[in-house]
């Protein structure tokens, strides 16, 4: 059996880096109410900034953050804008980005210290990296998502 090495072995997170600490993190962020398109892409701003060094966040964890079940239009915001955002920390569930990405991911994971599993181009956040802050964490004082009308409209602002 070959010898683990830091970059073949998960690291372990901080003590106090679990989940309990996502919703008080995010906490006293200035998120705006999710009324329209623009709204939506400042709160994916503020929110993908806020993610600390050697922390990852999903795509779906950044929208219910925001209260919204919009995974991919946060990737779209991504992917077309995201150059002046730390794109590494928002991966998708299982923890992988795009191909063409995740070499470069991976160097910026092992410089902040974030915990990862699996080696060369399979290397990905390990579970202990991820923040997942409960739904509308952000906005404690606002009220539930709803499910939307029953004609499958679900409110989301970028439609």
């Amino acid at each position: 059996m070959p010898e683990a090495s830091p970059e073949t072995t998960a690291r372990r997170a901080p003590a106090g880096a679990g989940d309990t600490g996502a919703a008080a993190h995010f906490a006293s962020l200035p998120i705006p109410e999710i009324t329209d398109a623009e709204a939506f892409l400042e709160g994916v701003y503020v929110v993908a900034l806020a993610i600390p060094a050697g922390r990852v966040m999903s795509y779906g964890g950044i929208a219910a953050a925001l209260g919204t079940r919009a995974a991919r239009q946060v990737g779209k915001i991504l992917a077309s804008q995201g150059d002046d955002l730390p794109w590494w920390r928002v991966v998708r569930a299982d923890g992988t980005l795009p191909a063409e990405l995740q070499a470069r991911a991976r160097s910026h994971w092992l410089s902040e210290g974030t915990p990862v599993r699996g080696t060369g181009a399979d290397t990905r956040p390990a579970a202990a990296a991820f923040l997942r802050p409960q739904k509308n964490a952000l906005r404690p004082g606002d009220r539930p998502v709803e499910s939307g009308p029953p004609n499958g409209e679900h409110g989301n602002p970028l439609r």
